[in-house]
């Protein structure tokens, strides 16, 4: 009860005063209770850390120092369907938006492997689901390397599923979505979308993977369900502007898959 009191108190602290907590030495003590804490604490723990990490260069290298980054990573391998688990992905990206060394550390922690596992396994537009999905995105954007990790990992593949589960939920629930389940899915697709575009963008041999688990098609359905001016339309669409760039087949995908939609 008094560690919970504890880190809601520096999680209060968290999302107004950033500097505060990391120049009272409060990183430190956040980390150790990554490692022991019980599940409900190493959730709330986790959140800190990515209200923490958030706009915050000192505290994202503070984090990355204590060996925050490692245990957050540790957290999503131990049971990719806990809510523990979600919030550490959650962290992790924060920790990897725009932090170069935050990248390289999940990448040698072995965070791709349970990122990709959280994506196979999470319902489209969980919260866990899309915060994995993030950061995909995010080590995609930040390193070719990165990329082929992701590839070898089957993230190519566990996206494409992903935007795939997302219409076909979509579609049996037809228009009776109730408000707050289709926000979810929009949100889902906005992420898969997003990670699909920067994996094609940064890596030829992801964009090529990407066409072969046929993703131009749910990414053309995204698109046009999405309305033209939404962030999941554009992601989609910078996708498949990097994909039909790569052959005359896959302009072919996108002409059929407009064709199937409309």
């Amino acid at each position: 009860m008094v560690i919970r009191s504890f880190v809601e108190a520096l999680a209060r602290l968290a999302r107004t005063h950033r500097d505060a907590v990391r120049e009272a030495g409060g990183i430190a003590p956040l980390v150790t209770l990554l490692r022991s804490g019980t599940p409900e604490v190493q959730a709330l723990t986790a959140a800190v850390l990515r209200d923490l990490a958030t706009d915050s260069p000192a505290n994202r290298d503070a984090i990355l120092k204590a060996g925050g980054l490692h245990e957050l990573v540790q957290m999503v391998h131990k049971d990719a369907g806990a809510a523990a688990a979600g919030e550490a992905a959650g962290a992790l990206r924060s920790l990897s938006n725009g932090f170069p060394a935050g990248c390289q550390a999940i990448i040698e922690s072995r965070g791709v492997d349970a990122l990709v596992k959280m994506v196979s396994h999470g319902e489209p537009g969980s919260a866990s689901a899309v915060q994995a999905t993030g950061v995909l995105a995010n080590l995609a954007q930040a390193d070719e390397a990165n990329c082929e990790v992701i590839l070898k990992m089957g993230g190519v593949r566990e996206l494409v599923a992903l935007l795939n589960r997302g219409h076909a939920k979509g579609d049996a629930a037809a228009r009776r979505l109730p408000t707050d389940v289709k926000q979810r899915l929009d949100k889902s697709a906005e992420e898969a979308s997003n990670a699909l575009w920067q994996l094609a963008a940064k890596a030829p041999s992801c964009n090529a993977a990407i066409r072969k688990n046929g993703a131009i098609g749910p990414l053309v359905e995204t698109l046009l369900r999405s309305g033209l001016g939404s962030s999941t339309a554009q992601f989609a669409a910078k996708a498949v502007v990097e994909l039909v760039q790569a052959d005359e087949a896959a302009k072919m995908a996108a002409l059929d898959a407009i064709a199937a939609v409309s």
